[in-house]
């Protein structure tokens, strides 16, 4: 995902198993592990949180960090 072991890559590397970790260990706190296991459910919950709360789809776009609106669309999903 990060391409070649750059030291900056291996420090994004690091700072996303330690988001794991934690995240994780929250679910597991809460009673909800593994329904909730993965950490990309934090994508959509913050491109749908962002667009409610802006109501700006640029907004959500630029919180899931996707450079196409459809792809920023689906991650803030209001309709479930």
């Amino acid at each position: 995902v990060y391409g070649p072991a750059s030291k900056k890559n291996q420090q994004k590397m690091w700072v996303k198993l330690r988001i794991q970790y934690q995240y994780n260990n929250a679910l597991k706190r809460a009673g909800l592990f593994p329904k909730f296991s993965s950490t990309h459910i934090m994508r959509h919950s913050m491109g749908t949180i962002t667009r409610m709360v802006t109501g700006s789809m640029d907004s959500a776009q630029a919180v899931t960090g996707h450079k196409d609106i459809k792809m920023a669309q689906h991650y803030s999903s209001m309709t479930r």
